[in-house]
C-alpha cells in the first residue's frame, strides 16, 4: 500500500484496500493517513479529504501527519478557505502546527496571490516560536510585489536581510518590479546598491522589471528615469531591454536616437524582430506626421539594413531587404498597432513582449 501511496496510484491503493478488509484485516490508523497520501501524491485534496472522514467515522483520530499531508495537497492547488478549516479542526484536536504545516499554509495563500494571508500565516508562524527560512520570506516577498504591494514587499525584506538570510537576484527584482509598478522608481535604487554590496550583479534583469513596469503603464517619464539609471551604472541592456528602449524613443518621435540604440543593439548580436520594425516605423510616423503606414514601414526596413551593413553583417541585410521587398502588404495589418500588441502569429520570428513574459 505504502508503494502505491509513493507512486500517487489510487486504483491500485483502493483495490488493494478492498482485499485488505476481506481478508479480515482492520485497518488502522496508519493505514489511512497512507491512502490520504495516495490521493495527496494522485494531485486529488477532495479525495483524501473523504479518507479523513471515514477515518473519523471509524473513530480514529487524525494526527499531525493526516492534517499536514491534507493541508499541503489543498495548499498546492491554493485552497485557503480548505487550509485554513483544517487548521482549525487540527487546533480543535489539540495537535500543534509545525514548520511544514505552516509553510503549507503560507505556500497556500501565495498561490492564491492573498499577500496579506501569507504575511498573517508568518506572523503565526513566529508566535508558535518557529522561525521562517528563507524560502518562507522569499514566496511572501514576491507575493506582496505580484500584488503591487511594494511598501510590504520592502518590510519582509528588510525582516529577511535583519536575519542575514540570503536575498537571491529575483527576490531583489521583484521588489523592484514592485516599486516600478507603484510609479516610485526612486526608490529601486537603493535596492540595485544593496545588490551591489552583496555581490549580487544586477544586470539586465533588474532594470527590465523597472522598465517593463514603465513600459506596460506608457509612463514615458519613469521610463526615462529607469533609462537614466540603466546609462550611469553601465548596465548591458538584454534584447527586452533594447526594444524597450527603441520603442521609447519611437513614441516620443527621436528617430534619431531610436536609431543609435538600434545600431547598438545588433552591434552586441541581438537580433530584430517585428516589434523592433513597428517601434521604429511608428518614430518615422510621428516625425513626419503622416499616417501611410507602408512608407514608414519602408525607412525602417532601410533602417535596419544600413545598421547589418554597418557592423559587416550582410547576410542579415540581405535578409532584411528581401523582407522589405515582400512586406508591404503584412505590414499594413500590423504597423497600425501598438508594438507591445505584435503576436507570435504576425510573424515567424517570436516578439520580444513573448521573451520578456518568459
Amino acid at each position: 500500500l505504502d508503494a502505491y501511496a509513493k507512486a500517487g496510484d489510487i486504483h491500485l491503493a483502493i483495490s488493494l484496500w478492498d482485499l485488505m478488509v476481506e481478508a479480515g484485516l482492520e485497518p488502522n490508523s496508519i493505514t489511512y493517513n497512507t491512502m490520504i497520501n495516495t490521493c495527496a501524491k494522485a494531485h486529488d485534496p477532495q479525495l483524501a479529504e473523504w479518507w479523513m472522514k471515514c477515518m473519523l467515522a471509524k473513530g480514529i483520530t487524525p494526527c499531525t501527519v493526516t492534517f499536514s499531508t491534507l493541508i499541503t495537497a489543498f495548499a498546492r492547488v491554493g485552497r485557503i478557505d480548505k487550509v485554513e478549516n483544517l487548521f482549525t479542526k487540527m487546533k480543535a484536536a489539540e495537535i500543534a502546527p509545525d514548520r511544514v504545516i505552516f509553510n503549507s499554509m503560507i505556500n497556500a495563500c501565495c498561490r492564491a496571490g492573498h499577500p496579506q494571508n501569507a504575511e498573517y500565516w508568518l506572523l503565526e508562524m513566529m508566535k508558535h516560536n518557529i522561525t521562517p527560512d528563507e524560502k518562507c520570506y522569499r514566496s511572501v516577498i514576491q507575493t506582496c510585489a505580484t500584488a503591487r504591494d511594494a511598501d510590504s514587499a520592502e518590510l519582509w525584506l528588510g525582516r529577511m536581510q535583519n536575519l542575514n538570510y540570503k536575498v537571491d537576484k529575483a527576490t531583489f527584482s521583484s521588489v523592484i518590479h514592485a516599486f516600478a509598478q507603484c510609479g516610485q522608481v526612486g526608490r529601486s535604487k537603493p535596492l540595485i546598491n544593496q545588490m551591489v554590496a552583496a555581490g549580487i550583479e544586477p544586470g539586465a534583469l533588474s532594470y527590465t522589471a523597472m522598465l517593463t513596469a514603465c513600459s506596460q503603464a506608457g509612463d514615458m517619464e519613469r521610463f526615462a528615469q529607469c533609462l537614466d539609471h540603466v546609462m550611469k551604472d553601465g548596465v548591458t541592456p538584454n534584447k527586452a531591454n533594447y526594444n524597450q528602449i527603441i520603442n521609447y524613443f519611437a513614441e516620443i518621435g527621436d528617430v534619431q536616437r531610436a536609431q543609435i540604440w538600434l545600431q547598438e543593439m545588433v552591434s552586441n548580436g541581438h537580433h530584430v524582430d517585428d516589434f523592433t520594425l513597428v517601434s521604429l516605423s511608428k518614430a518615422h510616423m510621428r516625425i513626419s506626421g503622416s499616417v501611410d503606414t507602408v512608407k514608414a514601414a519602408r525607412l525602417a526596413y532601410e533602417v535596419i539594413v544600413s545598421a547589418y551593413f554597418h557592423i559587416g553583417d550582410h547576410a542579415k541585410a540581405e535578409h532584411w531587404s528581401g523582407q522589405k521587398a515582400n512586406a508591404d502588404l503584412k505590414f499594413m495589418n500590423i504597423a497600425s498597432r501598438n508594438p507591445q500588441q505584435v503576436s507570435v502569429q504576425d510573424t515567424n520570428i517570436t516578439p520580444a513582449r513573448s521573451e520578456e513574459r518568459r
